[in-house]
């Protein structure tokens, strides 16, 4: 193990410059290996941090925020018990479980990087995201352009199913909304922390400039696209960067319990609106209305 160790950290730039530039390019790109790419990441960061000597238990140490996520994964698994289909509810709150014990693990490994891996991995993960939001735009802007001339140049790379696809003459001319609204989706996730990076290390008046350009362009995929969801919290973000202005540490507490709440809440405020018949209002988005 120790000879492993001392080979991760002789590649180390190697390592977190590649997985933090492909990890979030090929997730925007290909949103299905978002799970996939969070656990090599998880990896890289706790891999190296044991590397350096670190302690796995310390990264789980319980705290306010831990507790307060195991109290919603407790909620979770409770609510898959009553579900109809409850293998796929429990399955659901299992992955949440694990996403949030990653994350977690992560960024407790993260605080004790050293600096200079801090700014690769930092420069890679911003660079990586601004090579996808570029690529989003490119997409949303031309319908698929390129995904369309893949799918016409190497057939194998088709997917299974067609549904939704729009095809004359044997060849698709038409991508399903549902394929560039998953694009769309990883991108905002990964926007802020992207700007931040940016920021960060170009300083302040380089990277407000190309955050800026980043934010802008992103802002143009989304409301291109059909994706009504992104378009709501693209809107709500610029809202909680304002208050994360003044108020850092309270703002962050503040998005923890309304995460944790949000699934908490849903099935009552879902039962709530269900009875009002809020699902028939023709002034909600067309994907919110009932078929």
């Amino acid at each position: 193990m120790r000879h492993l160790a001392i080979l991760a950290l002789r590649r180390e730039p190697a390592i977190i410059c590649s997985l933090f530039f492909l990890g979030p390019l090929i997730t925007l790109l290909v949103p299905k290996t978002t799970i996939a790419t969070l656990i090599v990441l998880f990896l890289c960061c706790v891999g190296l941090d044991l590397a350096r000597g670190g302690e796995l238990k310390g990264m789980f140490r319980i705290n306010a925020s831990l507790a307060l996520f195991g109290a919603t994964a407790a909620y979770l698994f409770m609510n898959a018990s009553w579900s109809l289909d409850p293998e796929r509810a429990f399955t659901a709150a299992t992955w949440f479980v694990l996403v949030v014990l990653m994350c977690y693990g992560s960024g407790r490994a993260l605080a004790r990087w050293p600096e200079r891996s801090l700014r690769m991995a930092g420069t890679a993960f911003g660079t990586g995201v601004g090579v996808g939001i570029a690529f989003v735009l490119f997409e949303a802007a031309t319908g698929r352009l390129a995904t369309l001339t893949l799918y016409h140049t190497l057939p194998f790379t088709q997917p299974n199913s067609l549904k939704d696809f729009v095809i004359r003459n044997g060849e698709i001319v038409q991508i399903a909304p549902g394929e560039l609204n998953a694009m769309i989706a990883v991108m905002l996730l990964a926007l802020w922390p992207a700007l931040l990076c940016v920021v960060t290390r170009l300083g302040e008046r380089s990277g407000s400039l190309v955050a800026g350009a980043l934010f802008a362009a992103a802002t143009a995929a989304v409301f291109l696209s059909d994706h009504e969801s992104s378009k709501v919290g693209l809107v709500a973000s610029l809202f909680v960067f304002a208050l994360a202005i003044p108020w850092p540490a309270a703002t962050r507490k503040g998005l923890w319990l309304v995460w944790c709440l949000a699934f908490a809440l849903v099935i009552p405020l879902a039962t709530v609106a269900y009875k009002a018949e809020l699902h028939k209002s023709e002034s909600l988005p067309f994907s919110a209305q009932a078929a």
